[in-house]
């Protein structure tokens, strides 16, 4: 999980280097509709994974911390008795789901980054299109003249 985390890290500052500064312009700010705007979802999509990341490596390293054996008649076992078992058997089942969900939130924010890609991608296609254009039309007036 550690080398996830520095991965996802890595990544994080990619995406912060994806497009130019007037594509960042173009999908960064809100809209009026109180909707957060696509740059701030793509963020918060790596924050909730680098977030649960760290999370799970907690988890880890609380559970190796604290996993040692009791000698038979400890006073937990006494006042917890059967429960104990079933009590470590629910953190551990906790834990795993949070690096599960760690995991799967790296799914969600692969394509949330590949989305806002193709928005760039879309956007650099309409603007190489829009040239030639734009130089025909600067020819063209130069020959009415």
């Amino acid at each position: 999980m550690p080398n996830l985390l520095g991965f996802s890290l890595g990544g994080f500052a990619m995406w912060i280097a994806v497009g130019d500064d007037n594509f960042r312009k173009l999908i960064s700010g809100e809209d009026g509709d109180g909707e957060p705007s696509p740059y701030m979802e793509v963020n918060a999509a790596f924050v909730h994974f680098v977030v649960l990341q760290m999370l799970a490596i907690f988890c880890s390293l609380f559970a190796k911390a604290y996993y040692f054996p009791l000698p038979q008649g400890h006073w937990i076992l006494v006042m917890f008795g059967e429960s104990f078992f079933w009590l470590c058997l629910l953190g551990n089942f906790i834990s795993y789901i949070i690096f599960i969900y760690a995991l799967l939130s790296a799914v969600a924010a692969t394509f949330a980054l590949l989305h806002v890609t193709s928005w760039y991608d879309a956007a650099r296609t309409d603007e190489l299109a829009a040239k030639p254009k734009e130089e025909t039309n600067v020819s063209n007036n130069d020959h009415q003249k």
